[in-house]
């Protein structure tokens, strides 16, 4: 989940949209403060709300999480939820075809490059050089806030480049590991 406020954006029959995150998740949604959106074939219950000493809550399911917009970059979006920094686009149905058709047309580098989500200290790097990994194996342990997050890898291949150890920290977007595509 990610969130936003307020964007200037092109909204299309029914103000219908796409929610891409940065793993390549898509969620639709309409642009309203209340429903319901469909993820992994549950079904979940939202509601935006505006309390009086200036937060922004989003209530899901019943549970309510305090929401903080970041930045806003055109259609990008950084929000935090709960201590948790999120990023992802908002595109509708027609500027998701371009991009899709963008993306088809470009050439495709071999190597991905696993960024810091957010500043923090590494507790742990659980991986090699030369590394096999399969998408959605942890790579590092990095503590941002006191909390332990785990991060892993969005594909398959190979361990390129460990550009950081344990111990040290690390600025959000700092190129942590490349993998390079099998």
């Amino acid at each position: 989940m990610e969130k936003h406020t307020n964007a200037n954006l092109v909204t299309s029959e029914n103000d219908r949209f796409i929610a891409l995150s940065s793993k390549g998740s898509k969620f639709d949604f309409q642009s309203k403060p209340n429903g319901s959106f469909k993820y992994k074939n549950q079904l979940f219950d939202f509601k935006v709300t505006h309390a009086e000493d200036g937060f922004t809550y989003i209530e899901l399911n019943g549970q309510k999480y305090a929401v903080e917009l970041v930045s806003v970059n055109q259609n990008k979006y950084e929000v935090l939820i709960n201590s948790i920094t999120y990023v992802f686009t908002v595109e509708t149905p027609f500027s998701l075809k371009r991009k899709d058709l963008l993306k088809k047309q470009a050439p495709q580098s071999k190597v991905e490059s696993i960024p810091a989500p957010m500043p923090g200290k590494i507790l742990d790097v659980l991986v090699e050089e030369g590394a096999a990994v399969n998408e959605g194996d942890a790579l590092l342990v990095l503590e941002a806030m006191k909390m332990q997050n785990e991060i892993t890898s969005h594909i398959k291949g190979k361990v390129k480049k460990i550009f950081i150890k344990k111990g040290e920290n690390v600025m959000k977007d700092d190129v942590m590991i490349e993998i390079e595509r099998n």
